[in-house]
């Protein structure tokens, strides 16, 4: 799921950049002189466009820390939302995440969107992957970082707070 998108997105990101790269050479292959002010600047756009390509391609992939498996615990605010909570907790454990069941907390009816809450940088990663795999379920949620709480939690810690 979450790779499809992103195998689309690059894709999409090398066929752009085919396109930029023929139409620059053929601008490039064209007397300099003879060019007129708008395929001088075309031109200029278009190798300002592949080298920003190139250097998103070239760039090293970072992959979220494989040995950390993350752990989601899902939070609702109303009885009514319990079967629809318990649904997502297969949804989670299919990207490889572990979600032991969810819990009926008051302070959720409060809420105004749903939320994604993880307590470390380093688990910024694991929370937009849950996001999108939420997004694909018309799910959408709010990632909101709270590292003030990363030295009372593991690794890999991220909350699920349905409104």
């Amino acid at each position: 799921m979450y790779y499809n998108a992103v195998d689309l997105e690059y894709k999409e990101l090398l066929q752009k950049d085919t396109l930029a790269l023929a139409k620059l050479k053929i601008l490039r292959d064209k007397d300099s002189s003879l060019l007129s002010n708008s395929q001088k600047k075309e031109k200029e756009q278009l190798e300002n466009q592949v080298q920003e390509t190139q250097r998103l391609l070239n760039q090293p992939i970072v992959l979220p820390n494989s040995s950390v498996i993350p752990i989601v615990y899902i939070q609702f605010g109303s009885e009514v939302q319990r079967n629809a909570a318990n649904k997502l907790i297969t949804k989670i454990n299919d990207i490889g995440y572990k979600a032991p069941g969810v819990e009926l907390v008051g302070s959720a009816r409060k809420l105004t969107t749903n939320e994604i809450r993880y307590f470390r940088e380093s688990d910024e990663n694991f929370a937009k992957i849950l996001q999108n795999m939420l997004k694909d379920q018309n799910i959408e949620t709010l990632l909101k970082p709270i590292f003030g709480y990363s030295n009372k939690t593991k690794e890999g810690t991220i909350e699920l707070w349905l409104k």
